[in-house]
């Protein structure tokens, strides 16, 4: 998942669920738009683990940061 800060201040989550589709509980009009510009690759040929490219190119468009759940 990454963690950010909305417009307002508030903290907020977008999370990358095992399918491939991303989820944004707190903001769910960003769904549409991760999901376009920052769905995984499929066929990277092994180079990354899946979505990992992805979560960090979100991190970094949402001034966010990765973390992962335990």
């Amino acid at each position: 998942m990454v963690v950010f800060r909305t417009h307002r201040g508030e903290r907020a989550e977008a999370i990358l669920a095992g399918e491939g589709r991303w989820c944004c509980p707190g903001l769910p009009v960003l769904d549409r738009v991760l999901n376009a510009l920052h769905g995984p690759s499929h066929d990277r040929g092994g180079v990354e683990p899946f979505g990992h490219a992805e979560l960090a190119r979100v991190a970094a468009w949402l001034k966010g940061e990765v973390r992962t759940q335990q």
